[in-house]
């Protein structure tokens, strides 16, 4: 297997980090007090399973995230009468009311209606919050959507998109793909400033991100051990969804 680089090398002189295994992650639709156990070659993966969550704190995490980004930001408009504080830095997620506006906010990426981003996304799913190793979020994949889908191969492993930015920045650039809003992420989450979480669905074998290209390529820099907490949706029919 080929050596990773660590996308802080595109800077400066690139160094190879240690060898990288990419494991298989842990399939999906099985929620456990435990870790789910996927066996390859005689190793297995173990996401550590945390806590149960639901709808209404993806929406909230996918909005954190995305209401950061001057690339979305203008995207999402406040009610009337609420303020970012109250709706995103304070929610209440046992406020209907509040996990309702939340949703709305998310009509523009095609939520309410399954289309755009969400087109075929599944309407019942369940969501559930798990930890996993650096080396374990290098085996997500990206969503089947430019320009992410361009950028790892057919595969469209995180790790070696993370690879391909060391060895071509340029070609990256050309994607549209932004490598100082990359380092940005890298030098808040380096700080200990904690971010949205990442946003994946449990596909069969894998994991496919459904929000989070951006931090979960910066995280491929991080120490292979090091863990992070992620938001995993399971359901039946996450095949259905166009990007998957």
């Amino acid at each position: 297997m080929s050596t990773p680089i660590r996308i802080l090398d595109i800077l400066g002189k690139k160094t190879a980090a240690p060898p990288m295994h990419v494991p298989l992650p842990a399939r999906a639709g099985r929620l456990t007090k435990g870790r789910p156990l996927v066996r390859r070659k005689n190793r297995m993966v173990m996401p550590e399973f945390l806590r149960e969550s639901n709808e209404n704190e993806m929406v909230l995490e996918f909005i954190k995230a995305e209401s950061a980004s001057t690339d979305w930001l203008d995207y999402y408009k406040f009610p009337e009468g609420y303020s970012y504080e109250e709706l995103i830095e304070k929610a209440d997620l046992s406020n209907d009311r509040q996990n309702a506006l939340r949703r709305s906010m998310l009509n523009y990426r095609g939520y309410a209606t399954r289309t755009a981003l969400f087109a075929g996304f599944p309407i019942e799913v369940s969501w559930s919050v798990d930890r996993f190793s650096v080396t374990e979020i290098a085996a997500f994949r990206y969503a089947n959507n430019p320009p992410w889908s361009r950028l790892a191969g057919r595969g469209r492993l995180v790790g070696d998109g993370a690879r391909a930015i060391a060895e071509d920045p340029n070609r990256v650039v050309g994607l549209g793909i932004h490598l100082e809003k990359l380092e940005a992420i890298r030098d808040q989450l380096k700080s200990g400033r904690v971010l949205a979480r990442l946003i994946v669905a449990a596909i069969g074998d894998t994991y496919t991100i459904i929000e989070g290209h951006m931090r979960a390529t910066a995280l491929a820099g991080f120490p292979m051990d090091q863990n992070f907490d992620v938001l995993v949706g399971h359901a039946d029919d996450f095949r259905q969804w166009q990007v998957h």
